[in-house]
């Protein structure tokens, strides 16, 4: 998982895309220090890195709670999924979510996540869910698009 509360200021931390070889040494250490919960068990968290995966979160025994493995079985799906886009989709759709929750902070009625936490039983997720008042919203960012032609209407 990406996400984690920490427990100094009860705040959601979430770790970056991509980062340097001092950046992970960093955090792992830093999660040595037991900063980190689970935010749907609250069980202690660490850090770990893997080429395919990057930067994550993880549970110290794999005593995930079951929430939590959804939502982590949900970020692994949404990350294939996206496998597709270009290089620049996951930083504007942090671009994108962190603007809408700055409006989220401002407007009570206004709720916003990233579509595979929000709608883990999903097939298909979304880059970013928004609920305003009783409606539902799912935004995604497409990057990869290419130019067609109709072969139908092109002439000789």
């Amino acid at each position: 998982m990406k996400d984690a509360l920490h427990v100094n200021n009860n705040v959601l931390f979430s770790l970056p895309y991509t980062a340097t070889g001092e950046e992970v040494y960093n955090f792992k250490k830093l999660a040595e220090k037991d900063p980190f919960q689970c935010p749907y068990c609250s069980a202690k968290l660490i850090v770990k890195y893997y080429d395919e995966r990057g930067l994550y979160f993880s549970h110290q025994h794999s005593e995930a709670y079951i929430e939590s493995k959804t939502v982590d079985k949900a970020e692994k799906r949404y990350t294939k999924q996206t496998e597709r886009e270009t290089k620049i989709h996951k930083e504007m759709v942090s671009i994108v979510h962190d603007e809408l929750s700055t409006q989220a902070k401002r407007n009570s009625q206004i709720i916003v996540d990233y579509g595979y936490k929000a709608k883990s039983h999903l097939k298909e997720y979304p880059d970013i869910w928004v609920k305003i008042a009783d409606k539902e919203f799912a935004l995604s960012i497409v990057t990869d698009v290419k130019p067609t032609v109709d072969s139908t209407s092109q002439s000789n």
